[in-house]
């Protein structure tokens, strides 16, 4: 399992088509969890303290999990984890999976607007779906 800090990155820019199919630009930072993992903050300025927030965990196989991911209500509907995710898989150099609907544990679970949001990106063709495992993956 890899917890190195070296993907944190201050400002840059991160282009995205919502569902209104208008491009917006936001900020985006990478940051450090309060868990040591790497957190995704997307903000705009026009918006005030609301932000976009995905954290990774990392696995055992040096790909990493969402673990949260939270449009705070305003950010719904932008784009951004169409982006987002195979943004940051392209950064981490690895693949970024989704949760299983639940896992033998029921610690670990896909919500339905998780898995709405993960249908989006395999119609898009930005990620696939393992039947078996009952997992998304981006590469």
């Amino acid at each position: 399992m890899r917890l190195v800090s070296t993907w944190v990155l201050g400002d840059m820019k991160l282009k995205c088509i919502g569902k209104d199919e208008i491009e917006r630009e936001y900020d985006l930072q990478i940051k450090e969890s309060f868990e040591g993992y790497p957190q995704f903050i997307v903000t705009d300025e026009s918006i005030g303290n609301e932000f976009f927030e995905l954290v990774l965990k990392p696995l055992d196989d040096d790909s990493y999990v969402v673990v949260m991911i939270n449009a705070h209500g305003v950010y719904g509907g932008c784009g951004i984890p169409d982006t987002l995710i195979p943004f940051a898989a392209n950064h981490l150099s690895t693949k970024i999976c989704s949760s299983p609907r639940m896992d033998e544990y029921g610690k670990n679970w896909r919500t339905p607007d998780a898995t709405k949001m993960w249908d989006r990106l395999v119609a898009k063709g930005k990620a696939e779906y393992n039947n078996e495992a009952d997992i998304y993956s981006v590469v």
